[in-house]
Order: structure tokens, then C-alpha cells, then sequence
């Protein structure tokens, strides 16, 4: 498969590497869209070279058992690699797992972990339905483009006649 990898500064290549397989509860998800988020600074400084992107919205194309999800289903990839029976994650807060999978020792490679690329694999509980009338571009904003912004609205309890104040246009602040 063809993935992004950081090359130096500033520089990314398209490099080959290979397709994941299911295993368990994993599946395989065909990346249709990949945002950029905090991957920018990595980037930009030459960092993070062979498995870039932790965001995406695909579809699913293999699954090793029946679970949340079957081929064909259009998902969102929910970021990080939690451990799924933690009281965080079990409360639906995984972003906050200390417990999470060690992705290359679990698939013997970090291969497939990163969205910039034409597949990954991932739990089947942290891929989130896409309705049919939602665009994979739209839905691809689910995660650091609407996420974080969503949860913070709701915490300050702001709603449609609150006025307020974003400072900066990056990912989440767009999101706002």
C-alpha cells in the first residue's frame, strides 16, 4: 500500500509499505480521507516520519469476526489506540486511557496505524458510523475539526445566544 512518510523539514514522499490485515476485533478501513491536524507542526519540523496522521474517514473492506462493523460500512477512525476496558474508556472517554494497546507489539509492526495512508487498521469500536447523506470530507472533520471544540461548548455550558471568543484558525478553532 502507499502511505506518507516525513522526509526533512517541510518534505513528505509517497512510500510503499504493507496492507494490514484483520485480527480479532480489528479491521481493515480504505482511507478516503485523511485531515491534517497537529501532524502540521511534525511536519513542518521534519518529525514523525513513517507513520503520519491519526484522523480519517474510510470504509471498512475486511473484518477477521463479526463485530460492530462489516465490509462496506462507512466509518470515522476515532484517534489513539485505547485499551477498551478501562473506567475511561468504559465511560466513553478513552482519549484519557492510560492503559493503551502497544500497536506494534500487539501487530507485530506500526505498519497501518497511520491515516495518511491507503489503509489502516483499528479497533472496530473506535470506527463511528458515517450517515449516507454525510460526505466522507464532512465526516473526516468528526475528530480534531468538531470533537474538541463540541466537548468544550458543552463544558462551559455555551449555547446558539453565547457569544464568544476563538483565538486561532487551526483545526480545532475552525471547528468553533
Amino acid at each position: 500500500m502507499k502511505r506518507v512518510i516525513v522526509t526533512s523539514p517541510k518534505q513528505a514522499a509517497v512510500a510503499e509499505g504493507p496492507t494490514p490485515t484483520a485480527k480479532e476485533a480489528w479491521v481493515v478501513v480504505k482511507v478516503h480521507v485523511a485531515p491534517m491536524c497537529t501532524e502540521y507542526k511534525a511536519f513542518a519540523e521534519g518529525r514523525n516520519h513513517d507513520h503520519f496522521g491519526h484522523e480519517a474517514a474510510g470504509e471498512v473492506v475486511e473484518v477477521a469476526q463479526p463485530g460492530r462493523v462489516q465490509v462496506g460500512d462507512r466509518v470515522v477512525v476515532m484517534p489513539t489506540n485505547p485499551c477498551g476496558k478501562c473506567v475511561y474508556c468504559l465511560d466513553g472517554d478513552y482519549i484519557h486511557c492510560q492503559d493503551g494497546v502497544d500497536f506494534a507489539a500487539f501487530h507485530g509492526s506500526r505498519h497501518g496505524s497511520a491515516t495518511m495512508a491507503q489503509y489502516l487498521i483499528k479497533q472496530d469500536w473506535m470506527l463511528v458510523p458515517i450517515p449516507d447523506d454525510v460526505s466522507y470530507e464532512h465526516a473526516g472533520m468528526a475528530c480534531c475539526g468538531l470533537g474538541p471544540t463540541f466537548g468544550a461548548c458543552q463544558r462551559m455550558q455555551v449555547d446558539r445566544h453565547d457569544t464568544v471568543l476563538i483565538t486561532g484558525l487551526g483545526p480545532v478553532g475552525l471547528g468553533g
